[in-house]
């Protein structure tokens, strides 16, 4: 049985576009953005998400990473939301080839563990053997080629027809690359002729990476003249496939070509490919760009200038310290944005078991937040009644744990759990959650801003009024609490949150131990 919302395009079928979505990038990209205003005008909503994969699955390969997360992760709430299995896979999958981008094999691995368990046997061999590379790839990472390798033969085999061809090139050539990774020359050669033979066979030519990969592979059992003949016509734009491409796979290929020449001596062709290369690596603050400046240092020393290779060498650590550290910046920086506040990668066995509970006090911890708070707008949005969510900081809690100790915070925060617990729980379906540190979630559901406001009132009153000094001593425990509702305020989770925060910001700049609402009336009584 076919996954909900599989429609035939005028052009293309939904199919075509999410086989083909990672290659083919600026077609894939000049389609979706055709085609998602017609889904949405048509009201196909299924469709509509699976067209914003795609786009998310193209994105990703353009390096836009958090545009493509923030994508993903849209979609994957409203399909958990909802039990969609379809697109729950699929999302997974493509979480797990941007966790893939950002270094963080840990995630990517969950992810695609996920994308494959969430697979459907009914579900055509081309998407299904799609997951299995993604699981492949992950592992390939870690360093478990032959477990890597065992789901890239199993992609082979799933994609065997025509109509899977797309996807069969791309895992031949993810063999070819893990044999390459693993330093296992014969394998990995063989497997580059096995590739360019089904390519042939289809009528095509390689794009750059399937040239980079089987180059590589070449080049680890010597078979350097061939490798050079296949790359050499890429220095004029020839002999691949562009579509076929990552977003720096063409300077990757001259790169190649250099490293080619210079081992079988051809110097001069050797520079010439370099210089191309590295005149196009000027724009791409990328591995592949430090990668080039290596080989010239490589060249420099070849040809006897050990002077200018010294220099290049030193400005070359210089600036592989600043990429590596712009690249943690912005891992760092991507991770945020789309997570806030990630929990560490469990068991990938277990991932179907995560915790939904925060291990100090017990309560829903963010994970929950994320994946119930939108079903619960999005009931809202479908006419149901008003949901109201209050966001507490504890005030000054640096000072508790300073003058108190750790322990004694961590006993802090347990009490405060209960008393939010308790409060929560007067309200039929309330929710109370640990976001982390020192801050804390009401969701109310049913509760009018009015009410809401009124009752994290009295929640404050209850942390103020509570018998501390035996704990902490002359130490007070105070919280601060900013109120939103929807659909006043927002609808979408994430502004809806940044909504309450800047009330919670509103509490603390206006003296602490307070409740800001959603209006000017509302109660701001300080204890």
């Amino acid at each position: 049985m076919m996954p909900e919302g599989v429609v035939t395009l005028p052009d293309r079928s939904i199919e075509e576009l999410e086989d083909r979505g990672r290659h083919h990038v600026e077609r894939t990209l000049e389609d979706c953005h055709r085609l998602i205003p017609r889904a949405e005008a048509a009201g196909d909503i299924v469709l509509l998400q699976r067209l914003r994969l795609v786009l998310a699955d193209a994105t990703t390969r353009r390096g836009r990473i958090e545009e493509a997360a923030q994508l993903v992760r849209e979609v994957q709430a409203w399909a958990e939301a909802r039990r969609h299995d379809y697109l729950i896979a699929r999302s997974n999958r493509l979480l797990s080839a941007v966790f893939g981008k950002l270094g963080d094999t840990a995630l990517c691995l969950e992810h695609a563990v996920a994308a494959v368990h969430g697979l459907n046997r009914d579900w055509r061999p081309s998407l299904r053997a799609d997951h299995l590379r993604a699981l492949g790839q992950a592992l390939s990472f870690l360093g478990s080629f032959d477990e890597a390798r065992a789901q890239f033969e199993d992609a082979c085999r799933l994609t065997e027809t025509a109509d899977a061809r797309i996807v069969r090139r791309m895992a031949l050539n993810d063999i070819a690359y893990c044999e390459v990774l693993a330093e296992r020359g014969p394998q990995a050669a063989a497997a580059a002729d096995r590739m360019l033979a089904v390519i042939a066979a289809q009528g095509g030519r390689p794009g750059y990476e399937e040239l980079d990969t089987a180059a590589a592979a070449y080049e680890l059992v010597g078979r350097l003249a061939e490798a050079e003949l296949m790359l050499a016509p890429v220095v004029d734009g020839l002999g691949a496939d562009t579509s076929f491409s990552d977003y720096d796979g063409l300077v990757g290929c001259l790169w190649r070509l250099a490293r080619v020449q210079r081992l079988r001596g051809r110097l001069d062709d050797a520079r010439a490919s370099l210089d191309l290369c590295r005149t196009r690596a000027r724009e791409l603050n990328s591995v592949v760009a430090l990668e080039a400046d290596y080989e010239h240092v490589e060249l420099l020393a070849a040809t006897g200038d050990y002077e200018n290779a010294y220099h290049s060498l030193r400005s070359y650590h210089e600036r592989r310290k600043v990429l590596e550290n712009e690249q943690r910046v912005s891992r760092a920086a991507s991770l945020r944005a789309i997570f806030e506040a990630e929990e560490a990668r469990r068991d990938s066995q277990m991932f179907r078991e995560m915790a939904e509970r925060d291990a100090l006090t017990g309560l829903h911890n963010r994970r929950f937040v994320d994946t119930n708070l939108p079903r619960l707008l999005l009931e809202v949005a479908e006419g149901g009644a008003t949901l109201s969510i209050g966001l507490l900081d504890l005030d000054h809690f640096k000072r508790v744990n300073d003058t108190c100790s750790h322990a004694v915070g961590d006993e802090v925060l347990r009490r405060i759990a209960t008393m939010i617990e308790e409060s929560s729980s007067c309200v039929p379906g309330g929710v109370a959650a640990r976001l982390g540190g020192e801050e804390f979630l009401v969701i109310l559901p049913g509760i009018d801003p009015g009410a809401a406001t009124e009752h994290l009132e009295q929640l404050r009153r209850t942390v103020a009024d509570a018998a501390w000094r035996d704990l902490t001593g002359s130490v007070p425990v105070t919280v601060s609490i900013g109120c939103a509702s929807a659909p006043d305020d927002e609808l979408d989770p994430s502004a809806l949150l940044h909504r309450a925060d800047q009330r919670l910001y509103d509490a603390k700049d206006s003296g602490r131990n307070r409740v800001v609402g959603p209006h000017p009336g509302a109660v701001e009584v300080a204890g």
